[in-house]
């Protein structure tokens, strides 16, 4: 099926609250779009800053999930020189998942549909080469 934001706007997410509850062709669609780099599952140590205190410690970090027939949307904050939050979605595709897309995501939310409203509210940069490089929501 082709992507559209109409259709990731309109799905019914469930909340997932674990990495452990995502499929497992979105784990290898994610790692594959950020080369490799690690996770750590929500509540778990993360390299927060730009001051490593622990090169074994992942820069990324699990925050919400939602998973729905056709997509899973996965809110994750990244540290660093200016620690951030992003939004990365996926289309489920049988036993495979393809990244549509990847951007900022909102800092104060509790549930997918929150995320979702974010979506709703702000243009953002698509990270993911598709045919628009902005998704207006």
């Amino acid at each position: 099926m082709m992507f559209s934001t109409s259709s990731v706007l309109a799905a019914d997410y469930r909340d997932i609250d674990s990495m452990k509850a995502l499929p497992a062709p979105v784990l290898s669609a994610f790692y594959e779009k950020t080369q490799g780099e690690r996770m750590a599952d929500r509540d778990q140590p993360f390299e927060a800053t730009d001051a490593i205190s622990d090169s074994s410690l992942p820069r990324r970090r699990f925050v919400l999930g939602g998973l729905s027939k056709q997509f899973v949307l996965l809110l994750y904050e990244r540290g660093g020189r200016g620690h951030s939050r992003h939004v990365a979605i996926f289309e489920l595709h049988g036993s495979t998942a393809a990244p549509v897309f990847f951007g900022d995501g909102p800092t104060k939310v509790r549930s997918t549909a929150n995320v979702i409203r974010y979506l709703k509210r702000h243009r953002i940069k698509n990270e993911v080469s598709l045919p628009s490089e902005r998704i207006n929501w």
